[in-house]
Order: C-alpha cells, then sequence, then structure tokens
C-alpha cells in the first residue's frame, strides 16, 4: 500500500499541467481566430463596395446608351442644337448622364468623337462613380438605319454597336 500512495502522489498535479497546457494553446490560438474572422469580414466589405460601385457604372452606362438610341441630338460633335437634346451639358460635344443605382450615384460622360458630317455617331462613354473612373465604353449609334428599309419606317431610336466594353479596376 505504501508503494501505491508514493505512485498517486507523484502524479499530483499532472492535470493542472495539462490544464494550464491547454488554455496557453487556447489563450493564442483565439486572437488569431478573431482576427481571421475580422480580416474576412472588412475584405467582404470592401469587396461588396466595389461590386456595388462596379454593377452601378454598368447599369447607368446601359442606361445612358439606351438614352442616346433615342435622343438622335446626343452625341453628335459640335453642333449648335446639341444642347437641347441631351442631359447635362459640359461642351458642345460632350454631355454627362446620371443615375442612381445601389445607393450610389455613377456619372456617365458621353464624348462624340465623330465627324459631324458623318450620318452614324460614333461616341465614348466613361461611367464614375465616387470621381473614380469604372466603365469606359466606344459605340456607334446608327442614325444612317433608323428609316431604312431594313428596320422600317417611323422606328425612333437608331440601333448601337458597341465596339467595347471595359471594366476598369
Amino acid at each position: 500500500m505504501s508503494s501505491g500512495a508514493r505512485r498517486a502522489t507523484g502524479e499530483r498535479g499532472a492535470s493542472l499541467i495539462i490544464a494550464l497546457g491547454f488554455l496557453a494553446l487556447f489563450g493564442a490560438l483565439i486572437p488569431v481566430i478573431v482576427n481571421l474572422g475580422t480580416t474576412n469580414l472588412v475584405d467582404t466589405n470592401k469587396l461588396n463596395s466595389q461590386r456595388s460601385a462596379v454593377y452601378a457604372a454598368d447599369g447607368a452606362t446601359d442606361a445612358a446608351l439606351q438614352y442616346l438610341k433615342g435622343h438622335p441630338g446626343c452625341g453628335i460633335p459640335l453642333q449648335g442644337n446639341t444642347l437641347a437634346g441631351c442631359p447635362i451639358f459640359t461642351g458642345p460635344s460632350t454631355a454627362a448622364f446620371e443615375a442612381k443605382l445601389n445607393r450610389q450615384i455613377a456619372t456617365t460622360r458621353i464624348v462624340a468623337t465623330g465627324n459631324i458630317l458623318d450620318t452614324d455617331r460614333s461616341v465614348d462613354l466613361t461611367t464614375s462613380v465616387d470621381h473614380v473612373a469604372r466603365v469606359t465604353v466606344h459605340a456607334i449609334l446608327r442614325d444612317s438605319q433608323v428609316n431604312s428599309k431594313i428596320y422600317g419606317v417611323g422606328v425612333t431610336e437608331a440601333p448601337i454597336d458597341v465596339l467595347s466594353w471595359k471594366y476598369l479596376r
């Protein structure tokens, strides 16, 4: 019996050391796990903001193209009556189109790039959200086909050929 009692007294405190070891291990791991979770939340929030801005710019660009289809006065370079057909102007061959999407205001700047004598209008669109350019588009509005036999008489919207559509990051 005395040898068994000695053996029991030799293991005394071992469970305390094991418990302290586990506490130290979890004490070191918990801040790392919390930091990782916080980083993921911050990154997800940034990604949502960036995606929201890109989607707003994309939608505003599409809306500006649709607006151009129905407003033949827009996007014609150096024409005297260009101001009457477009929303907000910053110059004789430049217009700005604004749209509010995803609680963000996207501004599309429309610049005529063709010749005033061209039947078809060539335009460049740059859409910005929070003063950061997000989308650029180069398109041709086919005014020559508005009253052609292909589309029929009375067609009031010009077909649009989008030659390039770029997302800026």
